[in-house]
């Protein structure tokens, strides 16, 4: 209890310190948390932060909350995954600070209710930090994130195949590195009736 205390009043103490207010001093405080909690456990991890990104500011409650969303998730990792690689990466794209987190664990089902906090806290967190429009109606887990042979993301091709256009339009597959990673928004796609097949 008391350890529990002293971390949150560190976190308080942290999110009000205005040499703080930029994605990079959250980064700092990120991959720090994470090496920590990741290597008491013996769960190889990569921190990827962006180089300098001062000028993108976060405010005192933004700062706070976006840090304990990355902390709830670092410990439903441990607690629940059963993982032992894991990857995060908080960048900025354009105006948007990004978060992700993958683990090569057991993952989970967002939709049934466990006796922890989990999603629903990191969702009222958002709400919190953000707006209710900015909150997801749903989460979902995902078996693989679509990369290149060359280790790009292939973001903008599952967008395009999450909006309809055939796989076969939007993505090369031929220079992709996991082709089979394609089959869950495919699948999404055709679910909701946006898919079309030519």
């Amino acid at each position: 209890m008391a350890r529990e205390t002293t971390a949150a009043m560190s976190d308080i103490v942290w999110a009000i310190n205005p040499e703080r207010d930029s994605l990079g001093g959250l980064s700092v405080r990120v991959r720090r948390f994470a090496t920590d909690v990741f290597t008491a456990r013996g769960i190889d991890c990569t921190v990827i932060t962006p180089e300098s990104d001062e000028d993108l500011k976060l405010g005192v409650e933004m700062r706070r909350q976006l840090l304990l969303i990355v902390k709830e998730a670092i410990h439903n990792a441990v607690r629940h995954a059963g993982c032992t690689e894991v990857r995060i990466e908080l960048i900025r794209d354009r105006d948007v600070m990004v978060f992700r987190m993958e683990d090569n664990g057991a993952g989970f089902d967002p939709d049934i209710q466990r006796d922890g906090q989990g999603v629903r806290s990191m969702r009222a967190r958002m709400r919190k930090a953000y707006s209710a429009r900015h909150v997801p109606d749903k989460i979902y887990q995902v078996g693989a994130i679509p990369y290149t042979l060359t280790g790009k993301k292939m973001e903008v091709p599952v967008r395009r195949i999450l909006t309809g256009v055939p796989v076969e339009k939007a993505a090369n597959r031929a220079a992709m590195a996991n082709v089979e990673s394609l089959d869950f928004f495919i699948g999404y796609a055709r679910e909701q009736g946006d898919y079309r097949l030519s």
